[in-house]
């Protein structure tokens, strides 16, 4: 065993290397979507209130919550991102904190 010996690791490029690992960014996607079904399903049994639109005249309102996810690169780096898709899924992770419960 050699006394002395210093190995050096460039940070950046181990990050860069598993940022660009093949499979990393299917892998990302498969987790992203994973989080997006199961906010979508924690979300079944919340629907929005039912009102009226005294200035349209509309009925708006008493639709389920939509989540939707995807992956972007940013900086080099592949991100997933889950978000809600309508109203009813703001309102809902509002109140249920719905995609922190997805995210386990």
């Amino acid at each position: 065993m050699a006394s002395g010996m210093r190995i050096e690791v460039d940070r950046k490029s181990v990050i860069n290397a598993v940022n660009n690992a093949p499979g990393v960014e299917d892998a990302l996607n498969s987790a992203t979507q994973l989080i997006v079904s199961q906010a979508n399903l924690l979300g079944l049994g919340y629907e929005t209130p039912i009102w009226h639109d005294h200035v349209t005249g509309e009925t708006k309102g008493g639709t389920a919550p939509e989540y939707a996810g995807d992956v972007r690169r940013v900086k080099k780096a592949p991100i997933g991102i889950v978000h809600p898709a309508n109203y009813a899924a703001m309102k809902d992770n509002y109140l249920h904190n719905t995609l922190l419960k997805a995210k386990g």
